[in-house]
């Protein structure tokens, strides 16, 4: 009888989908725990820092079918973005599309351009994703939204008056922006990257 008891308080915290000591965690739990730590230190002001982390990221990235830091999906979260970016219509109105899309908390940043008749958003869905939707004037979608892969650059400010070369980094590790500066002014190149590290 003693042993029964023993046995489930050790069990009980498994059952309820608590933690508990006596659980190891699996080797995927632990590069995601380490990939969220990373993603921090890209947002960190030492430029030693945001190096470490990027370095550590492109490592862990690289154990994985994704190329991402969704590193349990083989596809980077492609087919679920597909299968929600499909469900925008053409005639609905901007608002209806963002109840079905919505924008990246930790990163909403948006781009929004018109020419003529129409006009067009793009903005982030997640680390890896965006999506990029065209409506006719003043807001009715006019065709299927275009999902594209590119991950997310890191910006991070440089110090006031700060003279050197200021890297900022993808969320994969990437090279983001390399930049020049003199006293806080650019100052001679400022160059952007691609998320698979080659010069934009």
């Amino acid at each position: 009888m003693t042993r029964s008891l023993v046995l489930l308080f050790v069990v009980a915290p498994r059952l309820m989908g608590l933690p508990s000591q006596a659980m190891p965690l699996d080797p995927i739990s632990v590069d995601e725990a380490a990939i969220a730590a990373h993603i921090k230190g890209l947002r960190n002001e030492k430029s030693d820092v945001r190096a470490a982390a990027a370095e550590a990221l492109r490592r862990i990235v690289a154990k994985y079918p994704s190329g991402a830091v969704y590193i349990r999906s083989k596809d980077a979260g492609e087919a679920s973005w597909t299968e929600k970016v499909n469900q925008v219509e053409p005639g609905m109105t901007r608002a209806q599309v963002l109840t079905i899309i919505p924008p990246f908390r930790e990163a909403p940043d948006s781009m929004n351009m018109a020419s003529g008749q129409r006009n067009w958003d793009m903005y982030r869905l997640d680390y890896h994703w965006t999506v990029r939707v065209l409506y006719d004037n003043p807001d009715k979608v006019s065709g299927r939204p275009t999902l594209i892969r590119n991950a997310l650059r890191v910006h991070v400010e440089p110090p006031k008056n700060y003279t050197g070369t200021w890297i900022t980094w993808h969320v994969n590790g990437q090279k983001g922006y390399e930049s020049q500066y003199q006293n806080g002014k650019y100052n001679g190149a400022h160059t952007a990257f691609h998320d698979n590290g080659q010069k934009m």
